[in-house]
């Protein structure tokens, strides 16, 4: 079984992040059975509450830019999971995605984590770990650095 990279990309668009923001994160996970992750995740409250008190694109901020972003790595128990998965259902490729909220502080690093959508295989814990590592310049109004709530999707892939 050949494993492919991993896609780690920032949700930066700004129509992508005016329509994120104001839509409310997923804070029911799809799956809680058999591939859910061990533990307890920080999953995004399901109100609308998570992106209140933040200027939205277009208000003169300018969002942030991931400066470094390290790649997520799938776990050795989660390839075992997912390649007894692929088998089971007869299917030859794995694809998921879990999105990580987080809050860019103005030092232009990640706070606030909270998964909006998650993917399961343990793969979500992995996801968490990873974009907490993740470093920013972060968005300025008038020149001066603010806090900026983003989402980043950190897509999974195995063939």
């Amino acid at each position: 079984m050949k494993t492919a990279g991993l896609a780690v990309s920032l949700i930066l668009g700004i129509a992508s992040i005016a329509t994120w923001a104001q839509q409310t994160p997923n804070s029911q996970p799809s799956d809680r059975g058999r591939f859910a992750d061990a533990g307890v995740l920080p999953f995004c409250p399901g109100d609308s509450n998570i992106n209140r008190g933040f200027l939205p694109p277009g208000s003169g901020v300018k969002p942030p830019k991931a400066i470094y972003s390290p790649e997520a790595d799938i776990t050795d128990e989660a390839r075992v999971a997912i390649a007894e998965y692929l088998k089971d259902n007869h299917l030859k490729h794995f694809e998921s995605v879990s999105v990580v909220w987080l809050t860019v502080d103005p030092n232009g690093e990640p706070e606030h984590l909270c998964l909006g959508m998650e993917s399961g295989f343990g793969l979500d814990r992995r996801a968490l770990d990873t974009v907490a590592k993740y470093r920013f310049k972060p968005a300025t109004l008038d020149g001066k650095p603010v806090p900026f709530r983003l989402g980043v999707e950190v897509k999974f892939r195995m063939h």
